[in-house]
C-alpha cells in the first residue's frame, strides 16, 4: 500500500474553516474533502468515561515498532484541534484520539512517514498517547497538562519553549517530525 503523500496538495483553510473543524467533535464527521489517517486494525476509538470525550485505544496487542496510524491525512496550511505539524506552515489531519503524555507515551512519530509507531508493546485497553512536542512547534491552543507523570512538563505550548536539556530529551526518547529535527538542529 503506497501511503506517499508528499506530492499531494496543501487545503488553504479559512479562519471560518478551521473554527468549523476545531468545533467538530470527531474526524469522521469532516467534509468529504478533509481525508483523516488510516489506522491500524488492532486500534479503535472508545468513549472516555471521565471526560465524555474520544480517545483511541489497543483492541489487541500491538507490538513496539508497529504502525498505530499512517502519515496519510490531508495536508492544511493551518492546524486544526484534529492536526499535527509537518513543516512551517503544512500541518497533517491526523485521527484525534492520541492523547498527550509527558513521559510515557504509547506512541511516536516516524520523521520519513509521519507514521505514528508504537514505541513499545501496547497492551490490549491500553490508551495511545504521544508526546505533542514531538510534532508542535508552537500549539495553537496551549493547555495545561494532567499527565500526573512526576516529571510533568506542566504547560503545553510548544517545543520552541523547552529548555536545551527538555529538547534533547524529547529528541532522544520519542522521536521528532522531520520539521522538528531541524528546528532542534538550528537552535
Amino acid at each position: 500500500m503506497n501511503l506517499d503523500m508528499r506530492n499531494v496538495t496543501v487545503i488553504n483553510l479559512s479562519d471560518e474553516q478551521v473554527q468549523y473543524l476545531n468545533s467538530l467533535d470527531n474526524g469522521q464527521k469532516f467534509p468529504s474533502n478533509i481525508k483523516i489517517p488510516t489506522l491500524n486494525i488492532k486500534v479503535k476509538y472508545i468513549q472516555r468515561q471521565e471526560t465524555n470525550g474520544r480517545c483511541l485505544s489497543a483492541n489487541e496487542l500491538i507490538r513496539k515498532g508497529e504502525i498505530i496510524c499512517y502519515g496519510n491525512g490531508s495536508k492544511i496550511n493551518r492546524p486544526i484541534m484534529y492536526s499535527y505539524q509537518i513543516d512551517e506552515n503544512i500541518h497533517l489531519v491526523g485521527p484525534g484520539g492520541l492523547d498527550h503524555n509527558c513521559f510515557n507515551p504509547t506512541c511516536g512519530i516516524e520523521k520519513e512517514t509521519n507514521n505514528f509507531i508504537a514505541l513499545r508493546d501496547i497492551k490490549q485497553g491500553e490508551f495511545l498517547t504521544f508526546n505533542y512536542f514531538c510534532t508542535e512547534y508552537d500549539i495553537n491552543s496551549p493547555f495545561y497538562c494532567q499527565c500526573n507523570e512526576l516529571k510533568c512538563f506542566k504547560q503545553i505550548k510548544g517545543f520552541k519553549y523547552l529548555t536545551k536539556d527538555e529538547k534533547k530529551y524529547i529528541y532522544e526518547n520519542f522521536g521528532l517530525s522531520k520539521y522538528l529535527i531541524k528546528k532542534y538542529i538550528e537552535s
